[in-house]
């Protein structure tokens, strides 16, 4: 029969055991949130800049496009940093490496098409401001494809570290 102090030895050790699997799915989860909210802002910080091109469409002053352009560059390039420094947590390898690639796509999207608008005036023709939008247009189906390619390897993530799916 075991000794009272075996009992005692193994509930200690399960409890130990069962938090340890608790933190790392924890931090699972929460590496899975970080990236979400990484794709959140960018999605806020993108809407700035459409804002933006609208009211330059409208009043044909295109003046602004660059400062909303930089501020969201400079935003893809914090999180690319960001991305970079972190550490894996529990097989996020391949979820990270996805975000990554996702954002150095934002970037090249932001150079090629973004940039276009900073050289419109009031002389520029509506066929020339519908040519650089359709340009943008394009991009935005890859850009969809690679989302929710992040999307599914969120919920293989979840699922691979025992916390509920992303709903989105």
């Amino acid at each position: 029969m075991p000794s009272r102090f075996s009992l005692i030895l193994v509930a200690i050790l399960t409890i130990i055991v069962a938090s340890c699997d608790f933190d790392k799915q924890e931090k699972a989860m929460q590496r899975s949130i970080e990236i979400a909210a990484i794709n959140d802002s960018l999605a806020g910080q993108g809407k700035i800049w459409g804002d933006e091109l609208l009211i330059a469409v409208n009043t044909l002053d295109f003046s602004n496009m660059k400062n909303a352009r930089e501020e969201l560059v400079g935003y893809v390039n914090k999180k690319i940093a960001k991305l970079k420094a972190m550490k894996p947590i529990a097989g996020s390898e391949e979820l990270q490496k996805a975000e990554l690639e996702f954002l150095e796509f934002e970037l090249k999207m932001i150079d090629s098409h973004f940039v276009v608008f900073e050289s419109f005036d009031e002389n520029t023709s509506k066929e020339d401001m519908e040519n650089a939008y359709l340009g943008i247009l394009q991009y935005n189906e890859i850009e969809q494809e690679k989302l929710k390619h992040i999307y599914d390897l969120r919920e293989d993530y979840a699922e691979l570290n025992g916390f509920p799916k992303p709903i989105e």
